[in-house]
């Protein structure tokens, strides 16, 4: 008699499940940003340049902080409205010296101030 055909002993493989997205993983991809450095030296060296340029931001800003807080200056944000505002219209607005507002946002450069940026002003002396 006629062997009866085996009966199938394999199961189904399913392929592995991609790796859950992390904050260092490129949308879209499976790549992370650590993989897609790995080759290239000048984004490697653009990341690097822009850590030290958050730090050094940071750093100002805490400084700028403590300077004002000793100067007696409260600060809130201001969100700017209009094109046509700068340093002084935002001063007079806020009833202070300019040099309180620049004291509070160190670097701040008129190109700074549009529509939609947000700075600090002081909120009245201590």
């Amino acid at each position: 008699a006629p062997a009866a055909p085996a009966a199938s002993t394999s199961a189904s493989v399913t392929p592995p499940a991609p790796p859950a997205p992390t904050s260092e993983t490129v949308p879209g991809t499976n790549a992370s940003i650590d993989d897609l450095l790995s080759g290239n030296a000048t984004l490697q060296s653009a990341r690097q340049s822009a850590k030290e340029t958050v730090a050094e931001a940071s750093e100002a800003a805490k400084k700028a902080a403590a300077d004002a807080r000793e100067a007696g200056l409260a600060s809130r944000e201001y969100v700017v409205e209009r094109q046509d505002e700068d340093i002084f219209s935002i001063a007079l607005k806020f009833q202070c010296p300019p040099m309180d507002i620049r004291r509070l946002n160190p670097g701040l450069q008129q190109e700074d101030i549009k529509p939609g940026a947000k700075i600090l002003v002081p909120a009245g002396k201590l």
